[in-house]
């Protein structure tokens, strides 16, 4: 997880999985992003 939402979810408890949820999505983004670059 990143410094800055470590840090939010320091500051805005509540909204801490939602935070981490557009994390994994981002991850995930990046990951099938580079499935498609490796199959062409």
């Amino acid at each position: 997880m990143s410094n800055r939402a470590r840090k939010e979810n320091a500051v805005v408890g509540k909204n801490s999985s939602a935070v981490l949820t557009q994390e994994i999505v981002d991850v995930h983004g990046a990951w099938v992003a580079d499935q498609g670059r490796l199959v062409g």
